[in-house]
C-alpha cells in the first residue's frame, strides 16, 4: 500500500495521505468556528455578555408608549427586519419595575416575568413561553443595556395594539396581570 499500488478496489493510496485529510479535517473545523464567531459574536464586558455591533443596524424611530414619546436609547434592526427595543426605558413607562440580575444574566419585570439573556424563552409566573426565532431574536445587551425583541411587548405581554409602522416605535398597553 505504501508504495501506491492500488487495492483491490483499484484505490490508490500514497504516502501523506493521512497528512492531507487531516488538514482537511483541520481547515473545516476552522472554517466552522469562524463561521459560528459570524453568526454569534459576542465578548466579554465587565461581567456582562455583549453581542457586536456588526449584527445590528441602529434606527432612529422614535419609541411612544401609550401615546407619549419616551427618552430611550435607539432601537435596533437585525438583517432579517426584526426590531429590538430598550426593555428598561419601555417597561417603566408603562409601569414595570425592572430588576437585572447580574449572578444569571436575567431580568426580572415586577418579580413576576422573566427573561434571560440569549434565550427565547419567557417565564410568566408559573408559565414557560418559548417562542420560534431565529438566533438574532432573542434579548441580548449591548452598550449596557439590555434590548428585546418588539414581539416580546405585542406577544408575550399581550399589547396587541403595539406596533412598528411608519418608521415609529408605538407600544399600547399597560402592566400585565400575571395570575
Amino acid at each position: 500500500m505504501e508504495d501506491g499500488r492500488p487495492l483491490s478496489g483499484g484505490v490508490v493510496l500514497w504516502r501523506g495521505m493521512d497528512i492531507i485529510m487531516k488538514r482537511a479535517l483541520s481547515l473545516l473545523l476552522a472554517f466552522g468556528l469562524l463561521s459560528y464567531a459570524l453568526v454569534f459574536p459576542v465578548y466579554a464586558s465587565g461581567g456582562v455578555v455583549e453581542v457586536a455591533d456588526t449584527l445590528y443596524e441602529v434606527v432612529d424611530w422614535p419609541i411612544v408608549v401609550n401615546g407619549e414619546r419616551i427618552d430611550a436609547p435607539q432601537a435596533l434592526r437585525t438583517s432579517d427586519g426584526c426590531r429590538l427595543v430598550p426593555l428598561r426605558a419601555i417597561a417603566e413607562a408603562i409601569g414595570y419595575e425592572v430588576k437585572w440580575h447580574d449572578d444569571t444574566f436575567a431580568v426580572t419585570l415586577n418579580d413576576s416575568i422573566s427573561l434571560s439573556i440569549g434565550q427565547n424563552r419567557y417565564i410568566i409566573g408559573e408559565r414557560v413561553i418559548s417562542v420560534d426565532c431565529y438566533a438574532l431574536r432573542v434579548p441580548i445587551i449591548r452598550d449596557g443595556r439590555t434590548f428585546v425583541p418588539f414581539c416580546f411587548f405585542r406577544d408575550i405581554l399581550e399589547m396587541t395594539g403595539s406596533n412598528t409602522h411608519n418608521e415609529t416605535i408605538r407600544v399600547v398597553g399597560g402592566v400585565f396581570e400575571v395570575s
